[in-house]
């Protein structure tokens, strides 16, 4: 196990934001990220115990922000930066689509491009075989399943849908965990009108 100063840390992570912004990523945080047919997908990237780069992929469908944002009653999120919608509190969760680790080393160049193409790989291989909606009714999503089927629902203009699966969730207990004016998330999707 090679453990690297925090100087080789901050290089590593600078380089590969400077790599995932040649093609076409942008960059926030410990964030990159990149909006493709309609997805936006996000990789949070972080140092652990100055020997791992571990990392978790993410993706959501541009759509389901503003449904999410109208639905929470904060509709002035619609307009604010679009970072808000991958580093915001109170944005549309997305479904982990695959996580990992990379061993770190001295060669910060290499780890960096190594780790990049990793990251990009996977995204690249889970549009092709994967549809956003398919996945999320799936059993792979495991957190925030319920909400995101919700947006769903919503997005493909099957309201009622919504509705059912929020109040099955209210009765199992569960009102949603982003909450604003005294509300989960499943209460006011029930008081939800599409427009």
């Amino acid at each position: 196990m090679m453990k690297i100063d925090k100087q080789l840390q901050k290089e590593c992570i600078l380089l590969i934001k400077q790599i995932a912004s040649k093609v076409g990523y942008k960059k926030i945080q410990n964030t990159i990220y990149k909006t493709e047919n309609g997805n936006i997908v996000f990789v949070d990237f972080v140092v652990v115990d100055s020997e791992y780069l571990i990392y978790r992929i993410n993706i959501k469908k541009e759509s389901y922000d503003n449904i999410f944002w109208r639905i929470m009653r904060m509709e002035e999120n619609i307009n604010e930066s679009y970072s808000l919608r991958i580093t915001g509190a109170f944005a549309a969760p997305a479904a982990l689509i695959a996580d990992g680790k990379v061993e770190l080393s001295e060669n910060v160049d290499m780890i960096a491009k190594n780790f990049f193409k990793k990251v990009d790989g996977e995204i690249t291989t889970f549009l092709e075989k994967n549809d956003v909606t398919q996945y999320i009714f799936s059993n792979n999503v495991k957190i925030d399943v319920n909400i995101l089927r919700c947006l769903s629902y919503i997005e493909s203009g099957s309201l009622l849908e919504a509705k059912k699966l929020a109040e099955t969730q209210i009765i199992s207990g569960d009102r949603g965990r982003f909450k604003n004016e005294g509300k989960g998330f499943f209460e006011l999707v029930l008081l939800y009108h599409s427009r």
